[in-house]
């Protein structure tokens, strides 16, 4: 069994552009990356994952004139290189194909707000705030179209249509449009921002949650590492949940 190491590099960091390609004693930021990782013991083959954005072009001409090997993509699509077998598995949130994927959920997250600071709703007492305060107010949401539909149902339950303004696959991304007062960003309160420069509060009246699945590709078993990693997730959520 060989074992391969994907490392996701582009230049579109909303923080600091290019950052991948930066000089570090005298070599990109990601050849340093690249250097170490393909030292590795445990590794057998490193490809890049990059996207097909023209500013990832640089990228794309780097990793193939060092030898190695590099897939262009869509940016944050998982489920692509997955089905594509540069990955073996995958969290994704629900719903999901069944037909093609098999898996198990692995947890929840409400859906939040982040707000800029100086928002009068950001500055509102407590860490939750009603859905139809929204109503109105220019939206970033996910752009996946499962997610986008269920905004929709969601605000139609209280007979609003929501006022999307732009759509992010990245909720970092979105969180960074958010701190330069572009919009409130709709997202899982995945990890939450804690940089000081948005502020997130759980949206509530009625509230909603996603469900996150681990998945594989069905009629592709898992073996070795990959079926030694489900088995492990699983035993930890059987301990979360008899405790």
């Amino acid at each position: 069994m060989k074992y391969l190491a994907i490392i996701q590099a582009r230049c579109g960091s909303s923080r600091l552009p290019g950052k991948v390609l930066k000089d570090i004693a005298g070599k990109t930021a990601l050849e340093q990356m690249l250097d170490r990782v393909s030292k590795s013991k445990y590794v057998d083959e490193v490809t890049v994952a990059t996207t097909f954005h023209r500013e990832d072009l640089p990228i794309v001409q780097l990793v193939s004139g060092l030898g190695y090997r590099v897939f262009v993509g869509s940016s944050d699509d998982v489920l692509d290189r997955l089905h594509k077998g540069l990955a073996d598995l995958a969290v994704i949130a629900a719903p999901y194909d069944t037909e093609h994927l098999e898996g198990f959920p692995v947890g929840r997250e409400p859906w939040a707000a982040m707000l800029q600071p100086d928002h009068p709703l950001a500055r509102a007492e407590g860490d939750s705030i009603p859905l139809s305060s929204l109503v109105g107010e220019p939206l970033i949401v996910p752009s996946r179209k499962s997610r986008i539909e269920a905004i929709r149902r969601w605000f139609g339950e209280i007979g609003a249509e929501p006022r999307i303004l732009c759509e992010m696959s990245n909720y970092m991304d979105a969180a960074a449009l958010t701190s330069l007062g572009v919009g409130i960003s709709i997202f899982p309160q995945t990890i939450g921002v804690s940089n000081g420069l948005v502020v997130s509060k759980v949206v509530i009246q009625p509230s909603r949650q996603v469900e996150y699945i681990l998945v594989w590709n069905r009629g592709q078993p898992p073996s070795g590492l990959t079926r030694e990693f489900i088995h492990f997730v699983q035993e930890n959520l059987r301990n979360d949940g008899s405790r």
